[in-house]
C-alpha cells in the first residue's frame, strides 16, 4: 500500500511539471485566480476577470466582444481597427493600442503604463524572441490561443468564457455552433444527399484555398459538398495553392470568395464566363459580420453553417431566413439591434473585414 502511494505521488508530479513551460511546478492558487489550459498545452495560472486585457490576435477580440468583455480590451491588432461592424457595435475599441500589425510588434507599447493584466495572443507571437520570459519578469500572464477546426475553435471559446468569468455564455455560444452543424447535418442526412454538387473556395486571393481540417471543410463536408483543391498540408506551410488552369478544370457548381475585389475580378474576367457558375449566377462573396464568415478564424461558424446550407441547397433550405438569423445571432451575443441595411451588407459582404 505504501509503495503504490508513493508510484501515486511520483506520477502526479511528473503530470504537474510536463504541463508547464520549463517543468515549472505549479504553485497553490491564491484567491480569485484559476488556472487555463491555453492552445500551446501551457497551464498558465492568472487572476479570473482581468480588466486590461491585451488581445493581439484577431479571434480574440471576437470572442472576448461576443462574450461580453469588449470594454477590458486594451489593446488589439491594427487589423481589427478594419473591422467595420465590429467597431460600430462596440465603439470602446476604437481607444485600443493597437501594439502588432503589418508585421511589426512593438512590446514597449503592449506593456506601457498602465500595463495588461493578461496577454492573449496566437502561439507565433508567443514565441517571438523570447516573449514568454520577458511577460514572466514582469508579472503579465500570456495565454495563446489557435483553432484549426471546430472543435479546437469551441476550446479557445470556453477558454476565454472561463477567464472573463462568463462560462455559462461562452456554453451558450458554442451550443449555437453545434445546434445548427446538427441542423444541417440532420437535414442532410435525411434528403439522403451524396457529392453531386461541387464547391470551390477562394481564400483571400483567387488561387488560395482550403486546407483539410479546417472549419470551413467541416462545413463543406457536413452538407456533402465536394470541394475542390483541398489537401492536408505537411512541413511546407499553412497556406494552399492551386493554378489557374485547375480551377478551370473543376468548374465547379458554387464559387465562394473571400473579398469584394476577387468577387469583381471573377464576374467581370472573360477566362471565367465559360464556368457553369458563372452561367447560372452561383458566385457568392461570403457575407461579413464582425468577421468574414467561414473564413480562417472567423468564429461566426453558426451562421456560416445555415448560410452555406441554405446557398448550396435553397430549395431544401428554404425556411431558413438568414435575415432573421443573424438579427438573432448579433442580438444575443453582440446585444445589439442591427437595421435592414446593415443586415443586406453583411450577407452581401460588403462590411469590410479584418480577413479580407
Amino acid at each position: 500500500m505504501k509503495k503504490s502511494l508513493i508510484i501515486f505521488l511520483l506520477m502526479t508530479a511528473m503530470v504537474i511539471t510536463s504541463c508547464t513551460p520549463e517543468n515549472k511546478q505549479l504553485r497553490e492558487l491564491k484567491q480569485g485566480e484559476i488556472l487555463v489550459t491555453d492552445s500551446s498545452n501551457r497551464q498558465v495560472i492568472l487572476d479570473q476577470n482581468p480588466q486590461r486585457i491585451a488581445a493581439i490576435f484577431s479571434p480574440a477580440v471576437h470572442i472576448i466582444s461576443a462574450l461580453g468583455g469588449s470594454k477590458q480590451i486594451q489593446s488589439v491588432s491594427k487589423g481589427n481597427m478594419r473591422d467595420t461592424l465590429l467597431l460600430e457595435i462596440f465603439p470602446e475599441i476604437k481607444k485600443a493600442r493597437t501594439p502588432k500589425g503589418g508585421g511589426d510588434f512593438n512590446i514597449e507599447e503592449l506593456i506601457k503604463h498602465p500595463s495588461p493584466d493578461l496577454i492573449i495572443c496566437d502561439r507565433e507571437t508567443a514565441n517571438d524572441e523570447g516573449m514568454l520570459d520577458k511577460m514572466d519578469d514582469l508579472g503579465i500572464p500570456v495565454v495563446t490561443i489557435d483553432f484549426k477546426n471546430i472543435e479546437q475553435q469551441k476550446n479557445s471559446i470556453h477558454m476565454i468564457g472561463k477567464i472573463l468569468d462568463k462560462e455559462l455564455k461562452a456554453k451558450e455560444y458554442c451550443d449555437e455552433i453545434d445546434n445548427s452543424m446538427e441542423f444541417i447535418k440532420d437535414r442532410i442526412e435525411r434528403l439522403n444527399k451524396t457529392e453531386e454538387k461541387t464547391i470551390y473556395h477562394s481564400v483571400n486571393e483567387l488561387l488560395r484555398t482550403d486546407i483539410e481540417g479546417s472549419v470551413t471543410t467541416e462545413v463543406i463536408k457536413a452538407l456533402k459538398l465536394k470541394q475542390y483543391g483541398v489537401k492536408r498540408l505537411g512541413n511546407e506551410g499553412n497556406k494552399n495553392y492551386i493554378n489557374l488552369e485547375e480551377l478551370l478544370s473543376y468548374d465547379p457548381d458554387l464559387f465562394i470568395v473571400n473579398g469584394e475585389d476577387v468577387f469583381r475580378y471573377i464576374n467581370q474576367s472573360e477566362q471565367f464566363k465559360s464556368l457553369k457558375s458563372h452561367k447560372q449566377g452561383h458566385i457568392y462573396n461570403l457575407p461579413t459580420g464582425i468577421s468574414r464568415w467561414g473564413q480562417h478564424y472567423s468564429v461566426e461558424t453558426a451562421l456560416f453553417s445555415k448560410w452555406l446550407a441554405k446557398t448550396a441547397y435553397p430549395n431544401d433550405f428554404k425556411d431558413i431566413d438568414m435575415k432573421k438569423e443573424a438579427k438573432n445571432f448579433y442580438r444575443k451575443y453582440m446585444d445589439t439591434e442591427l437595421d435592414d441595411k446593415t443586415i443586406d451588407e453583411i450577407l452581401e459582404g460588403t462590411k469590410r473585414g479584418v480577413f479580407d
